[in-house]
């Protein structure tokens, strides 16, 4: 048990540190979440289909 414990707190440690480390270019997140970690903020426009017109009352 208190090896399952010390290999998880070692696990997440090391995740976290690398996420630190290499805060500049996160090659090691998914396509679809670097949004997340280039900036702090969601931006509306990725939830949008692409050919979305702003102009046209659907």
């Amino acid at each position: 048990m208190i090896r399952h414990i010390l290999f998880c707190i070692i696990f997440f440690f090391s995740i976290f540190s690398f996420a630190q480390k290499n805060k500049e270019k996160p090659n090691w997140f998914p396509k679809h979440a670097r949004y997340i970690a280039n900036n702090d903020t969601l931006n509306y426009r990725i939830l949008l289909p692409q050919n979305f017109d702003e102009t046209k009352k659907y």
